[in-house]
């Protein structure tokens, strides 16, 4: 069995929350502009081979995205903006049409939550690449990454598959200390 690219502690990552992840329609898109192939196209089946390079890739993205997490979460720690200001401003801007800014902050906090928002959004771009990196290493093209996701959405029993084989590699990474 091949071992993930990066290290995992079963601790903070667990089998069923990634399970729980897909199921919710939460796993790591590969580009944020991607869609799910559509409908109508039949998706191509996923052989017990295919799903055990999936699963590799998608801990590796679940790992991303914990960082890219991370990182935002500094970035904006690290602000002269207050982080409550930050997605106080956040929220009333994401009702507002693009570009606009809420009124009722001082120029100098607008200043900072777009001089953050920049920061955080090169942040996120920068991990797209990585993400896109990741899958095509692993072996997949984003499409096809994207219509596994959709598959294991709408099949429990490819689910369940994916679940198996998601335990088996924390167990064998436990073996291997």
């Amino acid at each position: 069995m091949r071992t993930p690219t990066r290290n995992y502690s079963p601790v903070t990552v667990v089998a069923a929350a990634i399970i729980i992840a897909l199921a919710a329609g939460a796993a790591p898109p590969v580009y944020g502009q991607l869609q799910p192939p559509p409908q109508s196209d039949p998706i191509e089946p996923v052989d017990e081979e295919e799903l055990e390079e999936f699963a590799f890739v998608l801990l590796d993205m679940q790992a991303l995205q914990r960082e890219l997490s991370s990182d935002i979460d500094k970035t904006i720690a690290e602000s002269r903006l207050p982080e409550e200001i930050f997605y106080e401003i956040y929220q009333v801007a994401q009702q507002l049409p693009d570009g606009a800014l809420p009124d009722g902050y001082t120029d100098e906090e607008l200043e900072q939550y777009e001089a953050t928002l920049s920061e955080v959004v090169d942040a996120q771009l920068a991990m797209q690449s990585r993400m896109y990196e990741t899958v095509v290493d692993g072996g997949f093209s984003p499409d096809r990454y994207n219509e596994i996701v959709v598959a294991v959405q709408q099949d429990q029993e490819l689910m369940n598959d994916l679940q198996r084989i998601v335990t088996a590699i924390y167990e064998e990474m436990e073996k291997e200390g």
